[in-house]
């Protein structure tokens, strides 16, 4: 199997203000909405030290080293993610308290649905939260802490840009999605979907999306890429498989989509 790798964006760091100003310290809950949250928070107020890429893609890994003078987690803090993959970067920080970590169980969509579940029977004792997250988001799990009388800070680490693939690697996708073989397409977001499909039509690719296979990591990306694919004349609607955020599960649905057989 061969991987051509496309990120649709690219994170921008955003100037936050001072750090004082939103450390953990100041808040009962601290909830990062994706892995670069994490990271990002992290680093940003514990000195954790992440390796950087040109690229800052979505999808990096990367281990954590923390400076002594500056790594300490509130131990009556609490800190959520709405998935088992960014909740993985918090405990391998060795920083963040096991005890203090919550999420959606492993069964469970990543969403904010889910971990809105988790949290309610903490409600009593949270009454000061801090979401990290990007400079665009959802606002439901926001909408429902303030409606359950916590004060709610919002602090934007970082903002989503849309990358622009070359005439070159317009080729390469060119190639992989008219191969025998099945070309399978890893969307992690709505942002995800619309940057990919503009890169496509300004490549006049837009053809070939209906022969390629689509794993995504929630129910509303999915049914939002069905509705934004181009028409393709065809009465079947492209292959996608829901698959959970973690490497190994995308992997294991990546490798499900590559053999499975197409409907007829």
């Amino acid at each position: 199997m061969s991987v051509l790798e496309l990120p649709a964006l690219k994170l921008v760091d955003c100037e936050a203000g001072p750090a004082s100003q939103y450390a953990p310290v100041r808040y009962d809950l601290v909830v990062l909405v994706s892995g670069y949250a994490c990271r990002r928070y992290l680093q940003w107020q514990l000195g954790l030290d992440y390796p950087r890429t040109d690229a800052q893609a979505t999808s990096r890994q990367a281990s954590a080293t923390a400076s002594p003078a500056r790594a300490a987690w509130p131990p009556d803090t609490l800190a959520a993610t709405v998935g088992q993959a960014s909740a993985r970067i918090l405990y391998d920080s060795a920083v963040v308290p096991g005890s203090a970590i919550i999420h959606p169980a492993a069964d469970q969509s990543a969403d904010s649905e889910h971990l809105w579940q988790q949290l309610l029977p903490r409600m009593d004792r949270i009454r000061r939260v801090l979401i990290v997250r990007g400079e665009s988001g959802r606002e439901w799990l926001a909408d429902r802490l303030e409606q359950a009388g916590a004060s709610v800070d919002k602090l934007a680490l970082y903002r989503r840009e849309a990358a622009r693939w070359s005439a070159e690697e317009g080729v390469m996708l060119h190639q992989a999605m008219s191969a025998p073989q099945p070309c399978v397409v890893l969307l992690t977001s709505r942002e995800g979907v619309d940057a990919a499909l503009a890169n496509g039509r300004r490549l006049a690719l837009d053809g070939l999306w209906a022969s390629a296979r689509f794993v995504v990591v929630h129910e509303r990306i999915a049914d939002y890429l069905q509705s934004r694919l181009p028409p393709s004349g065809k009465a079947a609607l492209p292959m996608v498989k829901i698959s959970q955020p973690g490497d190994d599960a995308l992997f294991e649905s990546i490798l499900e989509m590559a053999s499975c057989q197409a409907s007829s």
